[in-house]
């Protein structure tokens, strides 16, 4: 088949929306000869910091030497870049070969969501491709996540936990947490940057399955060397590692992908510290604090739930920001409490639908950011919604695009087709 009609055969598969379990994946990874198990996985999940994480690691791993894919989800402008292999996002003709692959298992399991046949793609890519060792990203919680079919992974690692997709994970931090930490595995060291409720949760889980855990904070603690470089008191003896995302709260992210590092490098695969060094500066992630030169300048951040934008206002603090917001949110997240939180850090809002099914009503964000002090603009259009904003803000100001992944994919996607 063809690239469109491969990725048109995979878009169909968004009618089945999200259904947690392991069935149906299994059931698709037998029937390819289960590729998972031809190649060793580092397994991540968490509410925020999943991506910076796994792109620092993918990068480190392969600064070391090893063949290493990554499957992140979701995608910001073309799915090709949930599924990349040395840095390279697959191919077109890749997702064909790929579906083309799959069309057995499809036919044998027909109501496979969207995010099982991306995995169950990815999985095979690798497998194919002949990597050494995968960093995979986890879509939705962890225990029943597609991505949970990997049985004995390198290390696992749970970055942090707040309250999100309650209505499936559930309504407490420990109760989500525990649904996270379904990657922990019998043996498998885990690392995680959780407190509270959730890591006694996590903890008890890690015993239960006699993982041993290393804490973000307890265990290790990073020690701020200059803006956007670190050194890990409580890990291997690292030379001062550069960190080339923007934010305070990426010190805390490269710290816990050194410690899973670690993990991994002690089970066998080595990663030394030089090549930690050497990757991590090489590590991209768009799209998260993302500055973009103009007149006006752009900063693009994806942060879709409240923990996501607290970490964003931190950083327009500690640069003394006061940009013009574009905003957009789907309907589902909590987002009034995000524009409560944003709304004091910004001059101006100019609110939009994002393009999604599950895309928030503009008019009711407008409606809670005037609570909140401003005007808040509405417009339909992605597009006109940032002329908008741009024409606000000035040659000489900011505008910041907000509130989901899917708005700032739009956003890049148009600033690709621009001339």
């Amino acid at each position: 088949m063809s690239e469109a009609e491969a990725l048109a055969l995979l878009d169909a598969r968004a009618r089945f929306g999200m259904k947690p379990g392991l069935d149906t994946i299994r059931g698709m990874l037998a029937a390819l000869g289960n590729p998972e198990r031809r190649f060793k996985v580092v397994h991540v999940a968490g509410t925020n910091g999943k991506g910076s994480c796994c792109a620092l690691m993918a990068a480190a791993l392969q600064e070391a030497g090893h063949k290493t894919g990554l499957y992140t989800s979701p995608h910001l402008v073309r799915f090709h870049e949930r599924i990349r292999v040395e840095g390279r996002d697959i191919t077109g003709a890749g997702i064909a070969r790929g579906m083309d692959r799959l069309r057995p298992a499809l036919e044998a399991f027909p109501e496979a969501t969207y995010f099982e046949v991306a995995t169950a793609l990815a999985l095979q890519h690798f497998a194919d491709e002949g990597v050494e060792v995968a960093v995979l990203e986890t879509g939705l919680g962890g225990r029943l996540d597609a991505t949970n079919v990997v049985d004995s992974p390198l290390a696992t690692l749970i970055t942090n936990i707040s309250l999100e997709h309650t209505e499936v994970l559930g309504s407490t931090e420990a109760a989500i947490a525990r649904e996270k930490a379904g990657i922990v595995k019998p043996g498998v060291p885990l690392v995680t940057g959780a407190t509270g409720e959730a890591l006694e949760a996590i903890r008890a889980i890690a015993a239960e399955r006699g993982a041993p855990v290393r804490v973000l904070g307890d265990d290790f603690v990073p020690a701020p060397a200059r803006p956007q470089a670190l050194e890990v008191h409580g890990l291997r003896e690292y030379p001062e590692v550069q960190i080339p995302f923007a934010g305070a709260h990426q010190i805390e992210n490269a710290a816990l992908a050194m410690a899973t590092l670690d993990a991994v490098d002690a089970r066998g695969l080595p990663v030394p510290v030089e090549a930690v060094a050497r990757g991590f500066p090489k590590a991209r992630w768009a799209g998260r604090l993302q500055r973009v030169a103009g007149k006006p300048a752009l900063l693009l951040d994806g942060a879709h739930n409240p923990a996501g934008m607290r970490t964003l206002v931190a950083y327009l603090v500690a640069e003394k920001l006061r940009p013009v917001a574009v905003f957009g949110a789907l309907a589902d997240k909590d987002w009034p409490q995000m524009v409560e939180i944003l709304a004091p850090h910004v001059r101006d809002a100019v609110v939009t639908r994002v393009p999604s099914s599950r895309a928030l009503d503009p008019q009711e964000a407008a409606r809670a950011f005037s609570m909140n002090g401003l005007f808040g603009i509405t417009s339909e259009d992605p597009g006109h919604a940032l002329r908008t904003a741009e024409g606000i803000a000035g040659e000489d100001g900011l505008v910041l695009v907000t509130g989901s992944l899917y708005l700032v994919g739009r956003v890049l996607g148009m600033l690709e087709d621009a001339p």
